[in-house]
């Protein structure tokens, strides 16, 4: 929490050590170390860098510069590009994505073959998913998406528009976020509501509606929704905060 240097991470490597797990999220955090440093320590040490990508998307060189980064495995979330959320797309040495490659083998139960297990297994359908849903990515008009949840975000400020108590925004970090989110802040004490009460009153409803929920606030992700289910959330919103 309180941040780490060259020299922190230098000490903390042993002779166990196989590798370091670098969090590209985490980067944008204070006193965090750049994937620069991590490489050049790693390197100085013989050992990997894994990189969790999860969904370093947006903008589109993100996905370029991290293999190009020097770390030596960088794994993103395919479910961020749209395809299932149990797949993932997984770039860098070769040599490393040969050894996880043969992992892929699911017959676990034959004691002997010593797999991993079904958990892991992704199927071919996943497969043609998450490559065609890799090209789609790379091939859209972002700028027309992310208008498409503006427009949506905008429906639902519409609707909660007066509301005491209520104050709510859309937050998009441009730069390092690839999705619109509405973020609504409660002055729990006024409203005589938490936050709690009134995520817990949206997942109750029908059709059951899940919010995040951080601290006095909530959180909503609109990108997923269909037509028709924007209005249907901001009603229920300004029914439950009413």
């Amino acid at each position: 929490s309180d941040g780490c240097t060259v020299a922190q991470m230098e000490a903390a490597i042993g002779p166990n050590t196989a590798g370091i797990l670098f969090f590209a999220r985490g980067a944008i955090t204070p006193n965090t170390l750049s994937l620069a440093d991590v490489v050049g320590v790693a390197q100085r040490n013989h050992i990997a860098v894994i990189v969790d990508a999860a969904g370093e998307v947006y903008p589109l060189e993100h996905m370029t510069s991290l293999p190009q980064s020097g770390a030596d495995l960088i794994c993103f979330g395919a479910k961020y590009v749209g395809s299932g959320h149990s797949t993932g797309i997984l770039c860098g040495r070769r040599e490393l994505v040969d050894a996880a490659h043969l992992n892929n083998f699911i017959g676990y139960e034959a004691y002997v073959n010593r797999a991993m297990g079904r958990g892991y297994k992704t199927d071919r359908q996943e497969i043609i998913a998450t490559a065609v849903a890799l090209r789609e990515w790379l091939d859209m008009d972002h700028e027309e998406r992310l208008q498409s949840q503006a427009a949506r975000i905008q429906t639902i400020l519409d609707g909660l528009a007066g509301l005491p108590h209520v104050t709510a925004q859309n937050v998009w970090d441009e730069e390092n976020y690839a999705w619109m989110r509405l973020r609504i802040d409660l002055d729990e004490a006024a409203l005589g509501k938490s936050v709690a009460d009134v995520a817990a009153a949206l997942k109750a409803g029908d059709p059951s509606i899940w919010v995040r929920t951080e601290g006095q606030h909530m959180v909503v992700v609109p990108h997923t929704l269909g037509e028709g289910e924007t209005e249907l959330v901001r009603d229920r919103l300004r029914e439950v905060l009413s």
